[in-house]
């Protein structure tokens, strides 16, 4: 059985130990590329609302709140910007991967066997920013 709905679902990430392997290579005095992976967990919020085959019931379908955990690989590049010592330029890319997992489904607070929606969680992100460090010291 297939069920829509016509809602969101929020994320939060967790605080958790993130980094168990990483490394670097030092390009240029002024260029760093690193690469890392580990653990990673997110929590997705519960989510209500009326299943999409039937707009007009009064009925709500319910998912609970659901921590997902699993790996994640990523890399990148930091560049020092040279016009202001202690300025970085750093530009990431992480693939995340989590377990999957049936969460059942409730519909006014009633649990239905077999009435689950299997999800399986993966994200990609590319992030970039300016960094200063206060520690650096030109060497």
């Amino acid at each position: 059985m297939s069920i829509g709905w016509m809602c969101g679902r929020s994320l939060r990430f967790l605080l958790r130990p993130a980094e168990p392997g990483a490394g670097s290579y030092l390009v240029t005095p002024a260029i760093l590329v690193y690469w890392n992976g580990g653990f990673t967990a997110t929590r997705f919020d519960g989510v209500n609302g009326t299943p999409t085959e039937y707009p007009s019931s009064s009925d709500t379908a319910s998912l609970p709140s659901h921590t997902f955990d699993g790996g994640f690989i990523g890399g990148g590049t930091e560049i020092a910007v040279q016009s202001w010592p202690g300025l970085f330029w750093r530009s990431e890319y992480r693939y995340s991967s989590y377990r999957s997992a049936d969460l059942q489904i409730t519909i006014d607070g009633v649990s239905y066997p077999g009435l689950v929606e299997h999800e399986t969680k993966n994200v990609q992100t590319i992030t970039t920013s300016l960094v200063r460090k206060f520690n650096w010291f030109g060497h």
